[in-house]
Formats: structure tokens, sequence, C-alpha cells
């Protein structure tokens, strides 16, 4: 049943151009033309780079800040995450990449990631997982491109609303300079 998941995706990215013509007109002034030209370029490679990848994790497929309650129950659960309706099998790098392009400010992921993704593979290999640091590196840069296609995709296929709005235009734009820093289209 988790694989299902990313036939949706195929489905989705193979008609990413379309999608990507109704973000343009809706968002061209608020974005920057060279996350544009950049996405013009992903639209040709958007079915490789959601193909499966040789290393394979359970990801949440949504997972950014608005997805997560802290402290809930009066601090008793320190993290709740919700809206699980993407879960599925894929790269291992792709909700890391998905979190950190969606949840922090563009100057701070660039500034802090190296940092955050020693901490996250630090953690993983305390708790036993076999995973190199040159692994997660390639899955992260790889993982880039899920936040972009949410952001085009999800707002075409959405009714407008200003905070639909925010929070799409945030999504692609941080999506696009992790892309652009990382050359994740080069991946695909």
């Amino acid at each position: 049943w988790l694989n299902g998941r990313y036939a949706t995706y195929a489905g989705i990215c193979a008609g990413i151009g379309d999608h990507f013509r109704t973000f343009r007109d809706r968002y061209e002034h608020l974005v920057e033309p060279e996350y544009l030209a950049l996405a013009e370029r992903y639209c040709e490679v958007a079915l490789p780079l959601s193909q499966r990848a040789p290393r394979q994790a359970l990801i949440h497929g949504d997972y950014r800040l608005d997805n997560m309650l802290f402290d809930a129950r009066g601090g008793e659960v320190p993290l709740v995450v919700l809206d699980w309706q993407s879960i599925g099998a894929a790269n291992p790098g792709n909700d890391t990449a998905y979190f950190l392009a969606t949840s922090y400010p563009i100057d701070q992921r660039s500034r802090d990631e190296r940092d955050l993704l020693g901490l996250y593979h630090e953690e993983m290999r305390r708790h036993g997982a076999d995973y190199a640091w040159d692994d997660l590196w390639h899955d992260y840069r790889r993982g880039a491109w899920m936040a972009m296609i949410t952001g085009i995709a999800v707002s075409s296929m959405s009714k407008q609303t200003e905070r639909g709005d925010r929070m799409f235009v945030s999504m692609f734009r941080g999506a696009a300079a992790q892309m652009l820093e990382h050359d994740t289209l080069a991946l695909a």
C-alpha cells in the first residue's frame, strides 16, 4: 500500500508542465526569475527525479512545521506529527530536504543545514542506522525536488487564498534556493 503513493507522484510529475504554467501565471510577480527558470528546467526532469532511489525509507511526504504540534498534552508528548496522507516508501532524504526547505528562511537554512544534518546523522547512527554521511548528503540533495513539486502542483490544484498563496510561494522559493545551491537537477 505504501508504493501506491509514488504512482501518484509519477502522474503529477508527468503533468508538471501544466501545473507550472498555472503556478507561473499566479505567482511570477512574487518569485525570483532565476527560480522560475529553474522550475522550467525541473519540469523536464521531474519524472526521473521522482523515480525510486536506491535507498528507501518510510517518509511522511509533507514534513514541515505546519504539520507538527510541540508539547502536546501539556508537554507529555514532546512532538506530534500530523497529516500522514502522503506517507510512502521513498528516498530517505526527501523529508529532511522538504523540512529544511519549507521550515527555515533561505539564508538560515543555507547557513545551518550542514550542522543540522550532522546532528541528524549522529542521532540516526546512535540509534543503529548504518547510513554513511556521503549517502545522507546525496539523498538530501536528491530529495529537494519534493518541496518544489508540492509548491507547484498543489497550488495549481487548490483554490487560491491569501494564506495559501504565501505558503506555496514560500515553499517554492525555499525549494528552488535549495535545489540551486545543491545542483539537484544534475542528480536526475
